[in-house]
């Protein structure tokens, strides 16, 4: 989304120098060297046409060589060397810049030596040299501070606080930024403050200061607006959409990307162009529409061979290979990484070892590790001496896994102990932690426990000593894999580990250890990347239970929990009640998930509005789940009354109510089983606090209730049932506000709508995203340009409802592939305080979700708990031949806390005697919420 470190460097001097592509400049005839020559090629730098200032440059460099004229030479390859830096020709740069620094020295100029040293200094950071470019900074710094040039000055902090930025020092960054930027202020150089107030806005991002970054690049933009300074302005709102793509706001996001373009389309720029389209489709990726990033991507391709920018070809190839994974594509993937390496050279250093990982990484998946492995020794060779610190230790941890994936173990515990030692030294603790993960699993493998122990407690230290969320979307998930590979690991080996310790103090142990990392990351998705973690540890929701307190002050008589936590390697369900505490050991991921995914595309299946699956089959696919999953907990199922379910990965798609319990002892009635109650939550953690802030919920005055539907579907398809739903509520119980929203409806709707109620049933389209599920969404209307609530947005809410019921959810472009999303929306609601949500995981059929919910709320009103109600809705479905089927009616969950009740109050009760054909008609309608008028069905999209 955001340029890298080096391309962040050479787009910088683009704006100061004025360059455009040199490749395109028009060739120069004849030049001689004159001072009108001189001001004209300053001219045209100032006009954004470097290029064709370079075509003027060349041949008069030799000829003020011959002449002798030092002075004109001086002034010629400094240009010459500031328009090479900017194109990212820093290699041919630096020796013309440091002749430079030496003969401004020797001629005693020191404007020309302070100029020269600053672009010097850029040209070695653009090479990954740090340390040299900040001594350089520093050199051109006190030369300033002496004689007393504070744009040199201020230029100098510039240029330091990109390297702070880049050594993780943002408030160091931030210092020298603000004060770059009141230099320039000073110096009524307007141009100048607008850069320095757009790196100032980064290292406030870096700081988690999301309000001031925000500002300054709005200040940024209009500052360079005012002095008409484009191309700041573009980068700046560039930068405004990274910002609030990161926040979680794609589609804001997208509208500040396409007025980028819109800025670079105007200068007629058409290379820069290609950035903020290249972010939109980055936009569209995240908003799972997969199709049309990857035709934008494609249409960047296609400018980018006829213009050849190779350079930027590379970075379109590699997310668009990116789409292509999302899509199960790993072949054309495969194929569109290994065009990006061919490029060679052309291509940046973090282009090429990008698309060398994603290779890797796809072949490996693929189960092609040795042809991983040649390419990355190959990139190795080829790339000897040339790498940054960052992308060596990539490469590094890329080649441990594959190496320890074909067995070569101690080769791969090399790799790891380099790529650790380097991270430190770099002070990437993501990537150290990832190393140390890989050591002590190759550790483990050579039975040496206690060296396994050691490197996942340091990684452990590492992991949760970055207290800041992450904002960087794909990095945050990044932070979340690992971590559950550290703890998954860590757990895994206390489990077993040390042996002289009693098995029960293991397991307390290792239920403890998965509990932090559980209770952070849970935490980091409900508040989202603005939330306040602060906050959280204040409130008491970010501690984590101990298996003791979960125990003695957490659990209900008759309530087993089931924590699972699925690892690539090794998975766990953790089964928890008031007196017993087991540890069983569960398929890898990868295998319980594809068999989760296609039980639930089984049970989601439709065709012309009706299931498609057989019973048998599903109850096949369904036992064989069952039996991994609960073979060694059975006596404790048969012995609970309500069953707690932590669902962990694809585990949240699956309905494990539905799941035939009673094939585990064929003399257990299927009614007992079905009088279980089911409830999901989201952590043990979650479920503690929940009930530690429980409410009064035994008021005595009716609860207010909002009763929202849209009229259809984005898609234009009707949905009486969802109008019948929220209408039905209103006709039936007191104090209902309902609505129903139509395409043509113009009013705005807040979220703010949702605060005063009670009770919050949207019958709406949600969308859900498993990547971030702080992005999913719910639509408040029908149209496809409604108004969204975001799980994020939501989790920032002060909400006093009781429950919220979202009758409809489903997935945009088939982006359920684990569920974390339909649990994001649910545990944004319980960030908010709602204590119980109920969803859906899967797109439902509109009428019979009519039925259903009448049912729902009259178990309600009856004075039933929401599981219990639930439950009785749900029974209800399953036994009306009808709607037998599962798809009708297990798709529905209760998620957080069951035992929540709503004191609902009726406007009237029935008429004992009903007479009269129309009575009777009138009378059967509203029993079952109207349905039995549709005459035809429409699913919930």
């Amino acid at each position: 989304m955001s340029t890298s470190a080096v391309t962040y460097v050479f787009l910088s001097i683009l704006i100061v120098a004025g360059a455009t592509d040199p490749w395109t400049a028009p060739t120069a005839h004849g030049v001689e060297l004159t001072d009108e020559i001189l001001a004209e090629i300053d001219s045209l730098c100032v006009s954004y046409q470097g290029g064709a200032a370079l075509v003027l440059i060349e041949p008069l460099v030799p000829l003020a060589r011959a002449e002798g004229d030092s002075s004109r030479l001086l002034r010629l390859i400094s240009r010459q060397g500031e328009l090479f830096t900017s194109f990212g020709r820093s290699q041919e740069a630096e020796p013309i810049l440091r002749e430079a620094v030496r003969m401004s020295e020797v001629l005693v100029d020191s404007t020309a030596f302070c100029s020269a040293l600053r672009w010097l200094g850029v040209a070695v950071a653009t090479q990954g040299r740090r340390s040299e470019a900040v001594e350089l900074f520093e050199r051109l710094l006190r030369t300033a501070v002496a004689r007393g040039d504070s744009h040199h000055e201020a230029w100098a902090l510039v240029g330091l606080a990109w390297q702070d930025v880049n050594a993780g020092q943002a408030e160091r960054a931030a210092r020298r930024y603000r004060r770059a930027a009141d230099l320039f202020s000073s110096l009524d150089n307007t141009r100048g403050e607008a850069w320095a107030l757009n790196g100032l806005g980064m290292a406030q991002s870096a700081l988690a200061e999301y309000e001031a970054a925000l500002a300054s690049y709005r200040r940024s933009a209009h500052l360079a607006r005012q002095v008409n300074f484009s191309m700041t302005e573009s980068f700046a709102v560039n930068n405004l959409g990274t910002l609030e793509f990161q926040l979680g706001d794609p589609g804001a996001a997208a509208e500040h990307f396409h007025r980028a373009y819109e800025i670079q389309r105007e200068i007629g720029n058409a290379r820069e162009m290609i950035t903020p389209a290249l972010n939109i489709a980055i936009c569209e990726t995240y908003l799972g529409r997969h199709t049309k990033a990857s035709q934008g991507l494609r249409e960047l391709l296609a400018e980018c061979e006829r213009q050849g920018y190779l350079d930027l070809q590379a970075s379109v190839l590699n997310q668009l290979a990116k789409v292509q994974i999302l899509e199960g594509r790993d072949h054309v993937a495969a194929a569109l990484y290994s065009q990006a390496l061919d490029l060679g050279e052309v291509a940046s250093r973090n282009n090429r070892v990008e698309a060398v990982v994603g290779l890797s990484s796809v072949l490996a998946g693929m189960d092609s590790s040795a042809a991983a492995i040649a390419i990355l020794e190959d990139a190795e060779r080829n790339m000897a001496g040339a790498l940054s610190g960052a992308n060596q230790v990539l490469l590094e941890l890329r080649m441990g896994e594959c190496l320890l994936d074909v067995g070569r173990t101690e080769d791969a515990l090399a790799r790891y102990r380099v790529a650790a030692d380097n991270a430190r030294r770099f002070r990437h603790d993501h990537e150290q932690t990832g190393a140390l993960v890989g050591a002590a699993r190759a550790w483990r493998r050579l039975d040496r426990p206690d060296s396994a122990l050691a490197c996942l407690s340091m990684a452990t230290e590492i992991w949760e000593s970055a207290r800041a969320m992450p904002l960087d979307p794909e990095w945050r998930e990044q932070r979340s894999a690992l971590g559950q590979r550290l703890y998954g690991d860590l757990a895994a080996l206390m489990l077993e580990h040390p042996p002289h310790v009693s098995e029960p103090r293991r397991l307390r142990d290792a239920f403890n250890t998965l509990q932090r990392f559980k209770a952070r990351t849970l935490l980091e998705r409900m508040l989202g990347p603005a939330g306040d973690l602060n906050w959280a540890e204040q409130t008491g929701m970010s501690e984590p239970v101990t298996l003791v307190g979960l125990q003695r002050d957490v659990l209900h008589p008759g309530e087993l929990l089931l924590d699972a936590y699925l690892g690539a390697e090794e998975s766990f369900l953790f089964a928890v009640t008031r007196d017993v505490a087991r540890a069983v050991r569960l398929p890898a991921r990868r295998e319980l998930g594809e068999k989760i995914r296609l039980y639930h595309e089984l049970l989601s299946t439709h065709s012309s509005r009706r299931p498609t699956a057989d019973p048998i089959v599903l109850r096949q696919v369904g036992s064989s789940i069952a039996r991994l999953l609960l073979d060694d907990i059975v006596d404790l199922l048969e012995s609970s009354d309500t069953i707690l379910f932590v669902p962990d990965g694809p585990l949240n798609l699956l309905p494990f109510s539905e799941l035939p319990l009673a094939i585990h002892r064929p003399d257990v009635p299927g009614e007992i089983i079905d009088s279980k109650q089911w409830m999901r939550v989201p952590s043990a953690t979650i479920l503690s606090w929940q009930r530690r802030q429980a409410r009064d919920e035994n008021g005595d005055g009716a609860l207010r209730v909002l009763a929202m539907a849209a009229r259809e579907t984005s898609d234009g398809d009707p949905l009486p049932g969802a109008v019948h739903e929220v209408r039905g509520l209103a006709r039936r119980y007191s104090r209902v506000d309902s609505r129903v929203v139509t395409r043509e409806d113009t009013t705005r709707i807040e979220g703010d709508i949702l605060i005063p109620y009670d009770v919050i049933h949207l019958a709406a389209h949600a969308r859900t995203d498993d990547q971030a599920p702080w992005n999913s969404s719910i639509r408040l209307g029908p149209g496809p340009q409604s108004e969204s609530l975001r799980a994020g947005q939501i989790a920032t809410m002060d909400l006093s409802a009781r429950l919220a019921v979202l009758s409809s959810c489903e997935s945009a472009g088939g982006r359920i592939l684990s569920g974390t999303g339909v649990q994001g929306i649910s545990s944004a609601f319980m960030s908010a305080g709602v204590p119980a949500v109920v969803a859906t995981l899967w797109s439902v059929d509109d009428r019979v979700t009519a039925t259903l919910m009448a049912r729902f709320y009259s178990e309600l009103s009856a004075g039933n708990t929401a599981a219990a109600a639930l439950r009785e809705a749900q029974l209800a479905l399953k036994r009306n031949p009808e709607t037998r089927h599962p798809f009708y009616w297990a798709g529905f969950i209760l998620v957080g806390e069951g035992n929540v009740r709503v004191n609902l109050k009726k406007r009237w009760e029935p008429m004992p005697v009903v007479r009269g054909g129309l009575a009777v008609a009138l009378a059967i309608a509203v029993i079952t919420g109207g349905c039995i008028s549709y005459r035809g069905r429409s699913n919930r999209l």
